[in-house]
């Protein structure tokens, strides 16, 4: 079904919108310690440009280092496996993406403030109050969303991890519209550590993206190995009432070929074919923070999954009066690594 009318496609810009609003492990702005150093709130116009000339994009200039492109392979190994397109390698993002983590810690570390996707304060590395703004600052001539992780150990792979087990910025990395992608990394001018990925679209692409993505976007992916067992906290928290569960299963249907859509099953097996019992499927209709579109669905296992278990996935649902049903499997990760 081709992508037509323009309440779809607005649809998709304000998701990207939306998303640039989520912090993952961690975030959001706290308020001052009142026994550090008083921070100056930057000078801005109505549209968050400051008019200060000191205050510049392009101030931390950065050629990827081994571990950015490592990361970049991953994510779009990520993508391809869920069965979306690769993104490019975008520089002017990864200079916003970079220099908003120089200013996150640049803010944290002088006034202990933890900043998340929008500046408030001044510092050297200021480019813009939000992700959008920076993207246009640093070059990026399309729209941008940000998703960001907080790490004291600086570990660009453990930060992907995370990152992929909090669904609202799952759904983020995985937007089928998107065309490019800068990594931050982590910065190592601050104590403070945060990891700055941002994604961005130019609308000539979007109906393209969304044409070559597949119709099921899928995570965990089929075949896939290693996968991490458990999901703890994410700001918005999509579990408020539980601080740990099992890795979740996300379904997106892609609107550019599904109009309506009914879940009419959603099903997690272990090995055996034994049914996990103790889930909670999540749709726009129980979303707690409301930023599940009428396609996106989750389905949380209330307990960690199992390591080094293979589980298999089976959904059943209607699509613009079609009854399909789809299944996968994929392997977590032994007990003995990390979650």
């Amino acid at each position: 079904m081709i992508f037509k009318t323009f309440e779809k496609l607005f649809h998709v810009i304000i998701t990207l919108i939306v998303i640039s609003g989520l912090t993952a492990c961690g975030g959001g702005n706290s308020a001052p310690d009142n026994n550090a150093a008083s921070p100056v709130v930057a000078d801005l116009d109505d549209d968050g440009y400051s008019d200060k000339e000191e205050i510049t994009a392009g101030t931390d200039p950065q050629n990827s280092s081994s571990e950015q492109q490592a990361a970049f392979v991953k994510y779009n190994t990520l993508r391809v496996g869920a069965g979306l397109t690769v993104l490019n390698n975008n520089s002017s993002l990864e200079n916003a993406a970079k220099s908003h983590e120089n200013h996150l810690g640049y803010i944290y570390d002088r006034y202990n403030i933890l900043e998340g996707h929008y500046e408030t304060y001044e510092s050297p590395h200021y480019t813009g109050y939000s992700p959008s703004i920076r993207g246009q600052r640093a070059g990026y001539a399309g729209s941008t969303g940000e998703v960001i992780c907080y790490r004291q150990n600086g570990d660009i792979m453990q930060g992907i991890d995370e990152l992929m087990s909090a669904i609202y910025h799952r759904n983020g990395i995985l937007a089928y519209y998107s065309s490019d992608m800068g990594i931050g990394g982590f910065s190592d001018l601050y104590n403070f550590k945060a990891q700055v990925i941002d994604f961005g679209y130019t609308s000539d692409e979007v109906l393209e993206r969304m044409k070559n993505a597949a119709k099921v976007i899928i995570y965990p992916y089929d075949g896939e190995s290693n996968v991490r067992r458990a999901f703890y906290e994410e700001r918005p928290d999509p579990l408020p009432k539980t601080s740990e569960s099992g890795n979740p299963i996300s379904v997106t249907f892609n609107p550019y070929y599904v109009d309506r859509v009914e879940m009419l099953s959603f099903e997690l097996f272990e090995s055996d074919g034994t049914k996990v019992e103790n889930v909670l499927l999540m749709d726009s209709s129980n979303d707690p923070n409301g930023f599940f579109n009428d396609t996106d669905f989750a389905l949380f296992p209330m307990s960690v999954l199992k390591g080094s278990h293979t589980y298999t996935v089976r959904i059943e649902y209607n699509a613009d009066g079609d009854v399909d049903i789809k299944e996968w499997s994929f392997t977590t990760r032994s007990n003995k690594d990390a979650r």
